[in-house]
């Protein structure tokens, strides 16, 4: 948590850690389906579509932080 922190001087450290943060999440949700929940027996395509999903919403949540970094949203 401390790499996706907020700072008032750029927050350039912020994106990168959360980007970070985000990929071993990505990775971590990965396994879990394939191995917890038994998806490595599934059909190449669900597999595409959850590990795509995954990235997806990860990607979003990596946009709404660089925004909020960089001052695109959020009180000015």
């Amino acid at each position: 948590m401390l790499f996706a922190r907020h700072d008032d001087a750029g927050g350039g450290i912020g994106v990168a850690g959360a980007a970070l943060l985000l990929a071993l999440a990505v990775a971590k949700g990965r396994e879990i389906l394939l191995h917890y929940l038994e998806l490595k027996h599934a059909g190449p395509g669900w597999r595409s579509a959850m590990t795509g999903w995954l990235t997806l919403l990860s990607g979003a949540l990596l946009l709404v932080t660089a925004a909020g970094s960089l001052g695109w949203v959020g009180p000015h």
